[in-house]
């Protein structure tokens, strides 16, 4: 008998089993995709806090701790946000899209540090 076919025959005899194993491999992607999407959020509110704490923080401004910036960060997103149509952007991988997401910040971390070594 093939694996194909013991693979059938398991499906057959244990049909619940079968079912909980796809349930428990798609909780085990979806935390992981969770646990990606923090990750990126956190990211964002640490470039949010530097380039708070380089540019704001010298003009009288407190500081700002990593969650206030997380949620200031989250605001702003929430406030411009804007949907858009673009066959572009549907077309894009999501890896290549959650790439961007990670490099884009430290691309901006970058050019705001280089900003404040002018000051």
């Amino acid at each position: 008998m093939s694996e194909a076919d013991k693979i059938k025959m398991d499906k057959i005899k244990y049909p619940i089993a079968h079912k909980l194993g796809i349930a428990v491999g798609s909780v085990i992607v979806l935390l992981f995709i969770i646990m990606i999407i923090i990750g990126i959020i956190v990211i964002h509110g640490f470039v949010i806090k530097m380039m708070w704490g380089w540019f704001l923080t010298p003009l009288g401004l407190p500081a700002l701790s990593i969650v206030h910036a997380v949620g200031l960060g989250l605001l702003f997103k929430y406030l411009t946000w804007q949907h858009s149509k673009n066959d572009k952007e549907e077309d894009a991988s999501i890896s290549l899209k959650l790439i961007t997401a990670i490099i884009y910040p430290f691309l901006i971390l970058g050019l705001g540090y280089i900003t404040y070594l002018f000051m």
